[in-house]
């Protein structure tokens, strides 16, 4: 029983340091973002676009895998929210909605907060 009870404690603990570094990454990519438009320099905002980009583009993967534990409906919905980012990634600087990218981007580091 105590082997049970510390394998769970175990698979918790990755689980939630898993959504943790993700929830991070999620944040990184908005303050890169964020601080890039600031900057206004067409370089550094072309390579957080990047990134983020690539962020996206895992995100993707990774739910497209079968054996993804979250629920089905759930990841159906994070690709469209996927294939919406990647969408907007993909247009020029001057029509790129960043505001979109980002609220999206926080939208889901809020749900991997709990």
């Amino acid at each position: 029983m105590k082997n049970a009870i510390a394998a769970y404690q175990q698979t918790r603990l990755m689980v939630s340091s898993t959504k943790a570094l993700e929830r991070q990454l999620l944040l990184q990519r908005c303050y890169q973002l964020e601080q890039a438009v600031a900057q206004d320099d067409v370089f550094v905002l072309l390579q957080a676009v990047a990134d983020q980009r690539e962020l996206w583009v895992t995100i993707r993967a990774l739910l497209l895998d079968e054996q993804h534990p979250f629920p089905t409906d759930l990841r159906q919905q994070i690709l469209e929210l996927a294939q919406l980012v990647l969408e907007q990634l993909q247009l020029p600087l001057s029509d790129l909605d960043v505001d979109l990218v980002l609220a999206i981007n926080y939208q889901l580091a809020e749900g991997l907060a709990d």
